[in-house]
């Protein structure tokens, strides 16, 4: 089936990640204040305006340099934003089974230590991620998810 699809809890219904809630309001925060996307010299090149100093914040992000504390707080509360909205649509049960099953954690020997790291920024109570995280190794194993 692929990542993101869980027929157990979705009926093979495909499920939304964080990114597709919130990458077009980031990528308009980006856009309205300088920034983009840069992985060589050229491409740098090509989008930097004169006169601006940019700096790196992360995956070939460049911004201009005295916009990127604020770039950077936007991007942290369109990210709540999209946290919030995950949870309201799919609940933490479904949020962990798409995220074990994206990151392939049935093969993984400490997949219950990378799905908590991975999920740090929903505030997820590490005994209920421990619970969908047995859960969905079960499930793989019943399944021959492997």
């Amino acid at each position: 089936m692929g990542a993101g699809y869980i027929p157990a809890f979705t009926k093979c219904k495909k499920m939304k990640y964080l990114e597709d809630y919130n990458k077009n309001e980031i990528n308009n925060i980006i856009k309205k204040n300088g920034g983009f996307f840069a992985f060589n010299n050229d491409q740098f090149n090509k989008n930097k305006k004169s006169g601006v100093l940019y700096t790196r914040l992360y995956s070939g992000l460049i911004v201009p340099k005295d916009k990127a504390d604020y770039i950077i707080k936007k991007i942290d509360q369109a990210t709540k934003k999209a946290i919030k909205q995950d949870i309201n649509d799919n609940g933490i049960k479904k949020i962990i089974f798409r995220d074990c099953s994206n990151l392939e954690l049935q093969f993984s020997y400490d997949g219950l230590n990378e799905i908590i790291s991975y999920l740090k920024d929903y505030n997820f109570n590490k005994k209920d991620i421990k619970k969908y995280y047995d859960q969905y190794v079960n499930y793989c194993i019943k399944n021959d998810i492997y």
